[in-house]
């Protein structure tokens, strides 16, 4: 989240700060370097309770392929529950998109996994080949609306999630920046 800011933002930011830092030192006849230390510790809380935030929505995942189990936290999830795949894509100015792949299981885990964070860098080789095993060994299926029981339109009624088929592949050759992605645009 943090990494989408831009120098001029920052500036503004530092800037505005100094100003509430002097009206407030003023206001409350205390010295400056308090008020910019209270400051500067709000801002750190808030940038740990963010990470702290995300790191507890979407942990990192661990496999097993010997127990064919996956590991979230402490918390170890048969392999045949994982259930299905979403693809998110998280954009940046000036730099290509970030991809993950978010699984989630019957039992109540989910994990994301990062196919090319923001510099374009994906998994290596070695990692890739053991959550392409991983994967084809889940049950990952489209999601199917009661509606359209026959799933022709789940693409679209379920927008990022992908195959089983689909998972594999992007996994074994993760999609450069500006390459067609298997969701719906």
């Amino acid at each position: 989240m943090w990494s989408n800011f831009q120098w001029l933002f920052v500036l503004l930011i530092a800037a505005n700060g100094g100003n509430i830092a002097v009206t407030l030192a003023r206001g409350w006849h205390v010295p400056i370097w308090i008020v910019v230390g209270g400051l500067a510790g709000a801002l750190i809380l808030v940038f740990a309770a963010t990470t702290i935030i995300r790191n507890r929505r979407w942990p990192p995942v661990e496999v097993n392929l010997a127990n064919n189990e996956l590991r979230v936290r402490d918390h170890a999830v048969p392999l045949a529950s994982v259930n299905a795949a979403q693809l998110a894509i998280f954009p940046v100015r000036r730099r290509d998109p970030a991809l993950a792949l978010r699984l989630t299981s019957v039992e109540p885990a989910r994990a994301e996994v990062f196919l090319r964070n923001r510099r374009g860098h994906t998994l290596p080789e070695d990692q890739r080949l053991v959550f392409a095993e991983a994967v084809r060994r889940t049950s990952i299926a489209m999601p199917i609306s009661r509606d359209d029981p026959s799933g022709r339109f789940a693409r679209y009624n379920f927008p990022g999630h992908v195959s089983l088929e689909d998972t594999v592949q992007l996994i074994a050759r993760p999609p450069r920046a500006g390459e067609p992605l298997p969701v719906p645009s």
